[in-house]
């Protein structure tokens, strides 16, 4: 992503107010830019890919508490999820916590966009609505309640899968 680019992103999402973010079609968005956002419960991601894994520097202090997302809608962002859903400040606390996740949205079209529902779907304790649409991924939705994190069956009210071969 382009320095300048990154920077004004970076100062729009430092609002202590923002609450919903989409982003689309962006590439080397670092993880750290997330820090700041304390108070975001909704959460896009389309097609946003090669995301580094960077600790919250000077420019993003570790925050004392951490955005607790209710929802996640994601689509072609496989590898950036992936190093977002593991990624850490400096005060080993993470980036976002998707532990209360309450709703999530995928959009599959690979096999890795599963597998990272399914990594997602094993950390939330909350999960109430799952949605998953898989695209010529002929497993279709093979170990979803084995990947299941055990605390979620008990909140799970809303399931939707559908399925193209």
């Amino acid at each position: 992503m382009d320095q300048h680019l990154s920077f004004g992103l970076a100062s729009i999402m430092q609002s202590s107010s923002l609450k919903c973010l989409e982003l689309s079609r962006i590439k080397s968005l670092p993880t750290s830019i997330f820090a700041s956002c304390i108070n975001l419960t909704d959460l896009t991601l389309k097609s946003v890919v090669s995301g580094t894994t960077q600790n919250c520097d000077q420019r993003h202090s570790a925050p004392k508490t951490v955005a607790q997302l209710q929802l996640l809608n994601f689509r072609q962002s496989v590898d950036y999820l992936k190093t977002l859903v593991t990624a850490r400040c400096t005060n080993n606390l993470p980036i976002l916590d998707f532990s209360s996740l309450r709703r999530l949205e995928v959009d599959t079209l690979s096999v890795l966009d599963l597998a990272n529902a399914y990594i997602v779907i094993g950390i939330t304790e909350k999960l109430e609505t799952f949605e998953c649409v898989a695209d010529n991924i002929s497993t279709g939705f093979m170990g979803f309640a084995s990947a299941m994190n055990p605390s979620s069956f008990s909140t799970l009210r809303n399931l939707h899968f559908a399925f193209d071969a």
